[in-house]
Parts: structure tokens; sequence; C-alpha cells
């Protein structure tokens, strides 16, 4: 009958609703921990020091050195959090924490070469670049990284 027809699409309609009503509660649940995770990570790095710096020489060639002498980089592009010094030619890590320091340099006859390193520091640890073989430098070619222990 009509009647019958009517009550078992209500139940019908009821139950897709009701299972519809149900993965949408799962759903909620699911982007409100989102949501908590979000901002226990902001609240978590927040208060992490952002760091970068770029240097480079003011004039074109330095050295040579009768001595092991810092390379200090005066020219300073950026310098975000203020760990690398211009004055002196250290940067000093504020946070224990991974590092990625990248370099290019060119030679006389205006080659260039780049590198990186990647190095674990802890808090405190200074890093600097100096001349090791007595060389002419020219964007810091043939240098030699160092770093002193807090």
């Amino acid at each position: 009958s009509q009647k019958h027809c009517v009550q078992t699409l209500k139940l019908t309609y009821v139950s897709i609703i009701s299972d519809k009503a149900a993965e949408l509660s799962a759903m909620w649940a699911r982007v409100t921990a989102r949501e908590r995770e979000v901002e226990e990570l902001k609240r978590e790095n927040g208060d992490r020091p952002k760091l970068a710096f770029s240097a480079g020489l003011t004039s074109g060639f330095v050295g040579p050195f009768n001595t092991e002498t810092t390379l200090v980089y005066t020219r300073v592009i950026t310098n975000i959090g203020q760990a690398y010094t211009p004055t002196t030619g250290i940067f000093t890590a504020p946070v224990r924490g991974v590092y990625n320091f990248r370099f290019r340099a060119y030679d006389l006859n205006l080659r260039c070469t780049s590198n990186g390193v990647i190095m674990q520091l802890e808090k405190g640890d200074e890093l600097f670049d100096s001349d090791y073989n007595h060389n002419i430098f020219s964007e810091s070619n043939g240098s030699t990284l160092g770093l002193w222990r807090s």
C-alpha cells in the first residue's frame, strides 16, 4: 500500500541521514583533532629562533696571511636572528640543532664552485671560516671551517 511505501521511504531516508550524520560527526572529530595538533605545533615552534644569514667579502681579494686568520665577512646581506657577528666573522649557534651552511667561491679566473655542510651544533658552538693554507681569497675560496665547542 501507499502508506507502507511512504513509511519504508521514511525509514530509508532516516537510515541514510543517520549514517551521514555519523560520518559527518567522525569527520568533525578528525578536523577538530587536526586543529588541536596544528595549534600545538604552532606553540612548540613559535618560540624557536628563526635563523638565516648571508654574508660576503667587501673587497675582491683578501690575503695572503702569515698566520691562520679568521675570515670576516663584513658585507652582510641578511642576518635574521643575529647569530652571525660581522665584526668577528663568527656564527654562534643560539640553540642545539642541525644547521646547513652553503658556500660559493670564485677563483681568479671567475670560475665558480660551491659546496655545503650540514652540522649538528650545540647551543653556544661557534663556527668560523679561516685561512688555513695562507692563500689569497676571493669570495672565500680555499678556506676551512672551524668549530669551537663551548
